[in-house]
C-alpha cells in the first residue's frame, strides 16, 4: 500500500502538556539506545518500531546527537540501519553504499563510493582535493593553486599532484629598433609548452613565431619592433 491512513479520524489538534512526544518512541537519551533492545521492548517482549522512523538522539556527544532514520525494522539492533540525517547510508563494511553530490553553488562535497572506498572531494570555490577519474569536460578545467594539478571543475577527473604539475613563467620583450629574434629564457625543463605574447599597447594578443626550447624559446617577429615597444609574454607548460 502506499500509505496507511489510519484507524481514527480526528477533526482538531492535540496540544501536549508536557516537554515530550506525543509518541515516546521519537526520543531517545544516546545514539546506544537505537540499538538497545530493553529500550524498545514492551512487557511481553515486543517492539513496535517500524521501517521509516525517525527517531531524535537528544543527550549523547554533539557527534552522536541528531535525526537518525530507520532503514529495516528487523536491522534494529544493528547501527548501520540506523540512518543519521545528513549522512551517508553505511554499509557493514562501513564505506558508502550509495554515490551521490550535495552541492551548494560553487560550494560543497561530492561523495563517491568507487571499489568500496568512500571518497570525498572537498571544493573551497579555487581548489579540488582528493578527486576520482572520470570522463573529462574541456570546459570544466580548474587549476590547484596550491599544487599546480589540473582538475574539472565537476569533480569527475584528476591530474595527482606533482605529476602533471603546472609550470609557469611570465616575462617580457622589449623593442630596440633592430632586434627581431629574442631569447627567452625560462627554465621550466619542458617542450610542453602554451605561449602567449601580446601588445601591452592595446592589448592585443600578436602571434610571432616561436622556436620552442626545454629552458629557452626564441622568438620572432617579422620586422624588429620599435625601439621602447613593450611586449608581455607568459609560458605554461607541463
Amino acid at each position: 500500500m502506499a500509505r496507511n491512513k489510519g484507524t481514527f479520524n480526528f477533526a482538531a489538534n492535540f496540544e501536549v502538556l508536557t516537554k515530550a512526544p506525543l509518541d515516546a518512541r521519537l526520543v531517545v537519551d544516546t545514539k546506544a539506545n537505537l540499538v538497545s533492545p530493553v529500550i524498545w521492548q514492551d512487557g511481553g517482549g515486543n517492539n513496535w518500531l517500524y521501517t521509516g522512523i525517525v527517531v531524535s538522539v537528544v543527550a549523547d556527544t554533539s557527534v552522536n546527537n541528531g535525526l537518525y532514520f530507520l532503514l529495516d525494522d528487523t536491522q534494529y539492533t544493528d547501527y548501520n540501519y540506523w540512518l543519521k540525517l545528513n549522512q551517508s547510508i553505511l554499509d557493514a563494511s562501513g564505506t558508502s553504499s550509495v554515490t551521490f553530490q550535495l552541492n551548494n553553488g560553487d560550494n560543497g562535497v561530492v561523495l563517491k563510493d568507487s571499489s568500496g572506498n568512500l571518497k570525498v572531494v572537498a571544493f573551497d570555490g579555487s581548489t579540488f582535493a582528493n578527486i576520482e577519474a572520470g570522463n573529462l569536460s574541456i570546459n570544466s578545467i580548474k587549476i590547484d593553486n596550491l599544487t599546480g594539478a589540473l582538475y574539472a571543475q565537476d569533480g569527475s577527473v584528476y591530474a595527482i599532484s606533482g605529476t602533471h604539475a603546472l609550470l609557469g613563467y611570465e616575462g617580457f620583450i622589449i623593442g630596440n629598433g633592430s632586434t627581431n629574434i629574442f631569447p627567452i629564457v625560462h627554465d621550466l625543463s619542458t617542450y610542453k609548452q602554451v605561449v602567449t605574447v601580446w601588445d601591452k599597447s592595446n592589448n592585443e594578443v600578436i602571434y610571432p613565431d616561436v622556436v620552442r626550447g626545454a629552458s629557452t624559446n626564441y622568438v620572432s617577429f617579422i620586422s624588429p619592433p620599435t625601439s621602447g615597444y613593450d611586449y608581455d609574454i607568459i609560458i605554461l607548460g607541463f
